[in-house]
């Protein structure tokens, strides 16, 4: 049994080390996860059952993992949210009745109860600033989810049917309510914009929702709240790399606030966005304040150069 069991170990931690691979947790994460819980059990029954002095390793953890999970039992939240499938690339989240609680650039572990789902939670980036401190009208949280795996693939396709459903039977507007839980939030930035002149906040892809909140944040402080904690910045260069100009559609509405709340006041807010596909230039957005260069790749030297000299 003592060689037996222990064979059992070794080829249980055998096969959680070769389903770690990036492409398996890209495409079947659901899949790598049960296999990773199912392997955790298992390998801890046959290392008991292996020696008996394993115990002291296995316990002591197992009751730290146990208080964890009942810590975080206090900071779940349910509540009522809004799927928004923007394309077939992107999906947003908007969580209700949600005014405070976050900072700009927090992110949160979401649990969508869909299509029995409900076992499995991924970190997203809040997009916009908490309702005190923000461009964007309403007591919501606004989460996005780019598909790039099984989950928020499979999130896509069921808030697009969905959505069609409802525009069919009931005539209902864009937008599939369903529950949601929220942990969290953690992170954020530990760098306050409000300190600088001048600010640079670039990101590419979905990465942008983190400098969008900082971007709401910063600005909303400055135009909405009339610089209350001495905030000094005064120029906010905002730069954006996509693959496609369709890309830019799905922060638009925001980005429109934005900068419409900027217009007229002495903060000076410049957007660039950066598309390397040269595909549908006709889906560019009317934002103001925003150039779109159709580029390879994007000379993060440059823009910084361009930044920080002063105008002729």
């Amino acid at each position: 049994q003592k060689e037996i069991s222990g064979v059992a170990a070794s080829g249980v931690l055998c096969v959680l080390v070769l389903t770690l691979f990036r492409p398996i947790r890209r495409f079947f994460y659901q899949w790598f996860f049960v296999v990773h819980v199912l392997g955790f059990v298992a390998f801890c029954i046959a290392v008991c059952y292996h020696t008996i002095y394993a115990s002291p390793w296995i316990f002591p953890p197992l009751a730290f993992y146990g208080f964890d999970m009942l810590l975080r039992m206090f900071r779940y939240r349910i509540k009522d949210a809004t799927l928004v499938p923007v394309d077939s690339n992107m999906i947003l989240i908007h969580v209700h009745d949600c005014a405070d609680g976050w900072v700009a650039g927090q992110h949160v572990r979401l649990r969508v109860f869909f299509s029995g789902r409900i076992f499995e939670s991924h970190p997203l980036t809040i997009v916009n600033a908490p309702a005190a401190s923000s461009c964007v009208p309403g007591n919501t949280i606004t989460l996005a989810a780019r598909v790039v795996g099984d989950w928020t693939r499979a999130i896509n396709t069921y808030a697009s049917k969905e959505q069609e459903r409802l525009r069919v039977e009931k005539d209902e507007q864009p937008g599939v309510p369903v529950h949601v839980m929220i942990d969290g939030p953690y992170g954020g930035s530990r760098i306050d914009i409000g300190e600088y002149e001048s600010a640079l906040l670039i990101a590419g892809g979905s990465g942008v929702t983190f400098t969008l909140g900082l971007l709401d944040d910063i600005v909303a402080r400055c135009v909405k709240l009339g610089r209350v904690h001495g905030e000094k910045t005064r120029r906010i260069e905002f730069a954006w790399c996509v693959r496609s100009y369709g890309a830019i559609h799905w922060f638009a509405p925001m980005l429109m606030e934005i900068t419409n709340a900027v217009a007229g006041t002495s903060l000076d807010l410049h957007i660039s966005v950066y598309v390397t596909c040269l595909c549908n230039p006709e889906e560019v957005p009317p934002i103001p304040n925003m150039d779109v260069v159709a580029t390879t790749r994007p000379s993060v030297t440059g823009i910084l150069r361009d930044l920080v000299t002063p105008p002729a």
